[in-house]
């Protein structure tokens, strides 16, 4: 069972009161990384999660070119943009 972070620093998404918003946008880009990697033709590999949070927007976004560069298909391409969306409204 996970805890919560102590510190007022932690902001809460209401639908998951122990998870952060950067918890949030950490498992946006390990489901991006999962379809860059089956676009790819590779297993899934687990995104590390780095030791500064400021980090996460450039994680997106290498994860957005990888998927660009990897030449997914546009089912794969249509579901990391609702990915995307949804985050948003999450955040």
């Amino acid at each position: 069972m996970r805890h919560p972070p102590e510190g007022p620093q932690v902001a809460k998404i209401a639908d998951h009161p122990f998870e952060t918003r950067a918890d949030v946008v950490h498992g946006l880009v390990q489901r991006l990384a999962d379809l860059c990697g089956s676009a790819e033709a590779r297993p899934p590999q687990s995104v590390p999660r780095l030791e500064n949070d400021l980090a996460l927007p450039d994680q997106v976004r290498v994860m957005v070119t990888d998927l660009l560069r990897a030449g997914a298909p546009v089912d794969a391409l249509h579901a990391a943009a609702a990915d995307l969306d949804a985050t948003a409204r999450r955040l």
